[in-house]
């Protein structure tokens, strides 16, 4: 696996052996994703100077409890990863034995649940056509699941008031993303994986998949505050060999979003919705003959 830079893919923060592990690739995937002052962004977020990381990475300097929570949240590590990150942090700054063989254990348990349920997804088998429609037929479904990968925690109440849904909605949803197979719920909270779900373009529902969300987005403009979002919409002429090359032109970009997206934290849940169609019967045949 690579990232959209072609690297290397980050390693999994529980398998690092001590906290410099986690924070070297996660300075390097901002670089990647955040290219321009990235890290001075990360700096003035952890308050520090932008050399204060070299120094941390040279051994020459630790990070704060504080300065290593604004870190995690500026990468958008979840709820466990965070806790991971903190534990290890204190195993590798402790002055006694004690004191680490303390964190260590903590830290042992830590991956082996975590061990156990990347065991969970990996085992769980794609969905099936009935699934994928219970999956599809819905934006909040989509909306759940993913708002889930952001930096949490995340339970009924919070995802509720996020997505601006009742709280009977959204643990309806929930359970029905468990039953999926898609999330995990330990007590009140709620856990996913990295799996993004396509459906087909030739789906039998993929027609009802874009029109729940187009019925979103309508709801959605009439409550975004300005400049919160971007939005396009012409009806307009234009020549055949013209049409030919925007589906191209579109196509392309949608093939450097992916490659966007699979670099960058998870940080914000939005919304994607392109749209280019004929107005007239019968003018998508003639401009693709």
């Amino acid at each position: 696996m690579t990232d959209a830079a072609g690297g290397a893919a980050t390693p999994p923060i529980f398998e690092a052996t001590d906290y410099r592990g986690i924070v070297r690739p996660k300075l390097r995937e901002l670089r990647d994703a955040r290219p321009r002052g990235a890290v001075s962004r990360l700096a003035k977020h952890v308050r520090c100077h932008p050399t204060f990381f070299s120094q941390v990475l040279a051994g020459k300097a630790n990070f704060s409890v504080e300065q290593a929570l604004a870190f995690c949240d500026f990468v958008g590590m979840r709820k466990d990863e965070k806790t991971f990150f903190l534990d290890i942090l204190q195993r590798d700054r402790a002055s006694d034995a004690r004191t680490r063989s303390f964190y260590e254990e903590r830290l042992a348990q830590q991956r082996s649940d975590h061990a156990e349920l990347s065991t969970r997804w990996r085992d769980a088998k794609p969905l099936d056509d009935v699934q994928q429609r219970r999956y599809f037929q819905s934006w909040l479904s989509q909306a759940v699941h993913m708002l889930c990968r952001l930096p949490g925690p995340h339970s009924a109440p919070t995802i509720a008031l996020q997505l601006g849904v009742s709280i009977p909605a959204a643990k309806q949803e929930i359970a029905q993303l468990v039953e999926l197979g898609l999330v995990t719920q330990t007590g009140d909270f709620i856990h996913t994986d990295d799996r993004f779900l396509h459906l087909a373009s030739d789906s039998p529902i993929v027609r009802n998949f874009h029109a729940t969300w187009r019925i979103k987005l309508a709801a959605l403009m009439s409550e975004e505050p300005t400049g919160a979002a971007f939005h396009y919409s012409a009806a307009t002429t234009l020549s055949r060999a013209a049409i030919r090359d925007l589906r191209t032109l579109i196509k392309e970009h949608l093939d450097g979003y992916k490659k966007l997206i699979e670099g960058s934290v998870d940080e914000e849940l939005y919304l994607i919705a392109i749209d280019f169609c004929p107005l007239t019967k019968g003018g998508s045949d003639q401009a693709l003959a």
